[in-house]
């Protein structure tokens, strides 16, 4: 049942809703994007959390002393909880990234330059290199990697499975400005 003073609370906080909105959806939606890839799905779980989580806090978000880092809080903690909720993480990957398992070096990269392929490893950021010289390089185990540095056996395989991507985007770049 509606009444006056729900009514009123309704246009109130609507008011506080777009303000929300406009000042951190962007920002919020490229911390989904660290946990979902793709676009769309970046876009519509950024948009389920504002109207599920955050807006449902607007109290809590105004009485903290710094609403920024409290919504952050709460988008991390929802994209945390989605990817937990999932049936199988692992298609979820899958569907995302390609391959989940662990696949052995691509055929291209045993048979090009070593010196080229260095160069590349070294243009990628230090948790790329790390994933990609203890695996490959040391032959540990995801095991003995999330070990190592206190992650998740699956964050280790996700960040090796990004530094791989990342690694054929950097030699592909580099063999198209050889063509050109």
């Amino acid at each position: 049942m509606i009444t006056k003073f729900n009514t009123y609370m309704i246009l109130e906080n609507n008011d506080v809703m777009r303000e929300l909105y406009t000042k951190y959806f962007v920002k919020m939606k490229h911390i989904c994007q660290r946990y979902f890839p793709d676009k769309d799905d970046a876009y519509d779980t950024c948009l389920d959390i504002f109207m599920d989580k955050i807006f449902p806090q607007l109290d809590k978000i105004r009485a903290a002393s710094n609403e920024e880092a409290f919504i952050r809080t709460v988008v991390k903690n929802a994209c945390i909880d989605k990817l937990r909720s999932s049936k199988d993480t692992t298609e979820y990957v899958q569907k995302t990234h390609g391959k989940a398992q662990d696949e052995p070096v691509s055929d291209w990269v045993e048979k090009m330059d070593k010196n080229k392929l260095h160069a590349a490893i070294e243009q990628l950021p230090q948790s790329y290199k790390r994933a990609i010289r203890m695996y490959y390089l040391q032959d540990k185990t995801h095991d003995q990697i999330a070990n190592e540095f206190g992650i998740s056996v699956s964050a280790s395989k996700t960040n090796l499975m990004k530094a791989k991507h990342k690694l054929k985007e950097l030699l592909a770049a580099q063999k198209e400005l050889v063509m050109d």
